[in-house]
Parts: structure tokens; sequence; C-alpha cells
């Protein structure tokens, strides 16, 4: 603690002292003595001998409260992120998009347009990790949900929901917006080439997709839809997109 020399003192890159501040108090933010700083706390006066030692000590003890609760904060926000992120991929899990889901409907009806929902899934997936081994099998989980994230726009949402399955979140994109989209990511992984112990994997993945339009009310059906479309390419071929019908037409 102590007077400013004068208020061109440079104290922080970049932050130029405020020039009504003639004093400045600076305290480490740190649970224990031994324990290393976590951040700074900085206090201001506008008189040069506003900040006394007996104001240190009181900031000091204000700075290990202070310490003690941004842990707790960040433990408290490192839990949460991880229990809708999947440990494997490092996407979003289906907690983290369910909540994404119901967001994004309500921005639809709040906003209007349309919104997509792409569900993708690996084709043979089992004959992989029968073939090569489980972790040839997680490699290549890994390395679809790379693929995926990579290619989607900033606002799209891409999650894991769970085995070898994963979802998309298209907001304002229409049906033949999506299909482009869907058609896309397919080429992508299908490019994929994973390097394992066991050898190289070459997969493709068959690709279902809906689209909900603003107050049409079915929202409730999209992912069945979606699902329903999936489910046909998986029939049809596998390794390519089909599209559900339009939320529209009522049965869609």
């Amino acid at each position: 603690t102590r007077p400013l020399q004068g208020q061109e003192e440079q104290l922080f890159d970049d932050c130029p002292v405020p020039k009504d501040v003639r004093a400045l108090c600076i305290v480490p933010l740190r649970r224990g003595g031994d324990e290393a700083a976590i951040g700074a706390m900085v206090l201001g006066h506008p008189r040069r001998n506003g900040l006394s030692h007996n104001d240190a000590s009181a900031a000091k003890d204000l700075g290990v409260i202070a310490a003690g609760a941004l842990e707790t904060a960040w433990a408290v926000r490192e839990a949460t992120e991880r229990a809708r992120t999947d440990q494997l991929t490092g996407l979003p899990n289906r907690r983290a998009f369910d909540e994404q889901f119901a967001r994004f409907l309500g921005e639809t009806d709040r906003y209007g347009g349309a919104m997509a929902l792409v569900i993708a899934d690996i084709d043979f997936f089992k004959r992989v990790n029968d073939t090569y081994g489980h972790e040839a099998g997680d490699r290549t989980l890994r390395a679809v949900g790379e693929g995926l994230a990579a290619e989607r726009r900033t606002t799209d949402f891409v999650a894991r929901l769970g085995g070898e399955e994963f979802a998309l979140l298209l907001p304002q994109t229409d049906l033949e917006g999506a299909q482009e989209v869907a058609e896309r990511l397919r080429q992508r992984v299908a490019g994929l080439r994973v390097q394992t112990v066991a050898g190289e994997v070459r997969i493709t993945s068959s690709f279902g997709v809906a689209t909900y339009t603003a107050r049409s009310g079915a929202g409730a059906t999209l992912f069945a839809r979606a699902d329903r479309a999936l489910y046909a390419a998986k029939h049809g071929g596998r390794n390519r997109v089909e599209l559900a019908a339009s939320d529209a037409s009522g049965s869609g």
C-alpha cells in the first residue's frame, strides 16, 4: 500500500490507472501464504494517504475469502460442464443436447423461420469394434466428432447422443439448407482415415434430417421425424442422407 508517484506511473499492462486515483492497495488472491496466487485485488483511493496498513490487512483477509469463493465457483462450473460433456469426444452430451433442443425450439417460435435437426449414425460401427478393437472404436468416435464439429457453422450445435449416434441443431435453416449441411458432413465422414495399431479404419455414416417451422406446433415430433429419416437412410443402403416429410404435412 503506498501513494502513487504520479499519474504517468505504469502499474498495469495496457490499462491506465484511473485519473482520480492517488493511492493503491494491491493484495494477492490466495487462500494461504504458501499457495500460488490465483489473481489480485486492486483497491484505489482518491487521496494520496487514503489507504493505511490497517486497510491493507483487512484487504488481505478479504483476498483470502475471495480466493476461496472463486475456487469454489470454478469447481462448481467445472463439475457442471463435465455433467454436460461427453468425456470421450469432448462434445456436448445428451443432457446438453436436450437443453439446447428446447432452447432452439423456443427461439424459433420467438423469432420466426425454421430450424433443422440432423441425426447421424456411424454405419456398421459394431464391425469396427469387432475387427479392430474397442480402442479403435474410441478413436473412430473421436474422429467423427471432430469432423462434425469442424464442419459446423458458428451458430450450429453438435452433440454426441450416445453410442455411435450424433446430432446437430441448425438454427434458421430450412430443409434444403439442412440437406446441404448433412451432405457435406456425410462426405467429411466418408473421407476420414482413422489410423490404429490394428490398421486403417474407413467408415461412413447415415443421416436423417427434419425441420421445424416456427409456431407450427410440430416441435414434439421433430426428433422422431429425424430419427425415422435416419432409419430410412440405414435401410436405403447407408452412407446417405434422407429427409423427413415437412412438419406442415401433419403426419411428417
